[in-house]
């Protein structure tokens, strides 16, 4: 099967109209919406003009009349791009998407470009489709290329058991030279891809509204929506620039307006997917999109940034609560710690989850999240300390001694975490946000000059809390010797996991 890629950079043609303006300046983009038959990449003779396909400019959206045609104004240097509809895809030969500053410039004062035409091909709608959410690649050196390429690219390029993937930001660590390089892995994968723009993502070379440009030459727009199997998955630009490398979490007056013109061709109960880089919670005017969801029923939002796993359940004034997922780092923890055998860092993130990614599974209105680790088997899905060590217990000592921690990667508030102990009764665990004790072991190894060794880099973890640790306690009666443990955690956002462990009694 031929890849199909959906952030390829491609040559776009159309008419002979090119264009010299100031920056400011005010361009009138004309095109066709089409159904692309043949799936040449061009409008020919015959083929179906789509009619009520949503255009944006990243700001306003407007819809194809009866013609499939559509008009939109723009300012030099932002990209138009077509709203995918329901039950249609790209040409993988075509662009989903057209930027106003590749317009050549040769001295003509045009003010309008016509026949920037968009091919869609139809697709069976199906049942339920499933998701991979990736965070924070975030390479930043060929090194770091390598350790994507041999980890989590090398892994998502045997799947072939999903519908698409989306990376939700930082693809490199302030290193656009390297964007070619990731965007390369990506066109290795048998799955349509889509990007988000991140942090790091920007070129610090430019001004502030020219710190974008070398992402989106490369992967599109950082601002634009599609629909797939009645789904409104949204992505926005969660990046404000402050000052000449700072920046803060801001939703810039065009992203809430861009959202405002979307959710005004939708009804209040489909579901809808916003993916951004920095989570909802840490956006300083998160109060502003709040309030344009209000009359939404269903929205999940996914986001990266924090190189943690955690989960957030918002509450709204008159609504239902917003689920938001950070799907974490799957770089960890910046590419650092102990190599192994194959010289791949073990980047535990900071809350003691292995690098990975997130599968969802859409059914309807609903959806199912499992964590991925990569490298790791789809049942391995918690830790277990027990004991001072993690490893035993004295059977007289204090209350601390006697602890299992558990930490459940894709756990949350709606997670029930039980264990037992060989074939004794099912015991609850307490959830309580503490260190992860394989950081804190990590923490201690590294302050004695123990760990890692020469040939790695020394991961700089703080003293922060994981969200989703569990704790209990061993009973004293337990007798000297070697124990089982089971540990079960499940909720209805789809986490059903156990993990089976020994541990010795002194």
């Amino acid at each position: 099967m031929k890849n199909f890629f959906l952030i390829l950079f491609l040559c776009f043609t159309y008419s002979s109209v090119t264009v010299a303006a100031p920056l400011d300046s005010i361009l009138t983009i004309k095109g066709v919406v089409y159904v692309d038959d043949n799936k040449n990449g061009r409008f020919d003779p015959g083929e179906k003009r789509k009619k009520n396909v949503l255009i944006t400019n990243g700001r306003k959206v407007v819809t194809t009349n009866k013609r499939g045609e559509y008009e939109i104004n723009i300012k030099k240097g932002q990209i138009v791009s077509v709203i995918l509809p329901d039950s249609y895809t790209y040409n993988e030969s075509d662009k989903w998407w057209f930027n106003s500053k590749l317009l050549q410039v040769n001295g003509l004062n045009q003010d309008k470009v016509e026949n920037i035409n968009f091919g869609l091909v139809k697709e069976k709608a199906k049942k339920k489709i499933k998701v991979l959410a990736v965070g924070d690649i975030q390479v930043g050196n060929r090194e770091e290329v390598n350790f994507a390429g041999r980890t989590i690219m090398s892994e998502l390029a045997l799947r072939n058991d999903y519908d698409f993937s989306i990376f939700l930001g930082d693809l490199v660590n302030d290193k656009p030279a390297l964007f070619k390089s990731v965007q390369k892995m990506m066109g290795g994968l048998q799955k349509p891809v889509w990007a988000v723009y991140g942090n790091h993502d920007r070129n610090f070379e430019g001004e502030h509204e020219e710190q974008i440009d070398s992402y989106q030459k490369i992967f599109g727009p950082a601002t634009y929506a599609f629909f797939k199997n009645g789904i409104l998955f949204v992505a926005l630009n969660s990046i404000y620039p402050v000052g000449k490398f700072g920046y803060e979490g801001i939703y810039d007056k065009s992203e809430l307006e861009f959202l405002s013109g979307i959710l005004s061709h939708i009804s209040t109960n489909q579901l809808i997917v916003i993916n951004q880089h920095i989570p909802l919670a840490w956006m300083k005017n998160k109060d502003d999109i709040l309030r344009i969801l209000e009359g939404q029923a269903n929205v999940l939002f996914l986001s990266a940034h924090s190189h943690t796993v955690f989960q957030s359940f918002i509450e709204r004034a008159a609504s239902t609560k917003i689920h938001e997922l950070n799907v974490g780092a799957a770089s960890g923890h910046w590419w650092t710690g102990q190599r192994d055998w194959q010289g791949n860092p073990l980047a535990l993130m900071q809350d003691g989850t292995p690098r990975g990614y997130f599968e969802i599974e859409f059914k309807n209105n609903r959806y199912q999240i499992k964590y991925k680790g990569v490298g790791l088997s789809e049942e391995n899905q918690m830790s277990i300390w027990i004991g001072e060590d993690g490893e035993h217990i004295k059977r007289a000592g204090d209350s601390d001694n006697r602890q299992i921690i558990v930490n459940i990667f894709a756990g949350s508030e709606k997670t029930e975490v039980n264990m037992k102990i060989d074939d004794g009764k099912w015991m609850p665990l307490n959830k309580k946000n503490i260190p992860d004790p394989f950081i804190s072991r990590i923490k201690s190894l590294q302050k004695e000059g123990l760990y890692p060794n020469k040939g790695s880099r020394r991961s700089p973890y703080l003293n922060r809390s994981s969200r989703h640790t569990w704790l209990g306690t061993i009973p004293e009666t337990i007798k000297p010797g070697l124990h089982k443990i089971e540990v079960a955690a499940k909720d209805n956002l789809g986490l059903n996991a156990s993990k089976i462990t020994w541990f010795w009694v002194e």
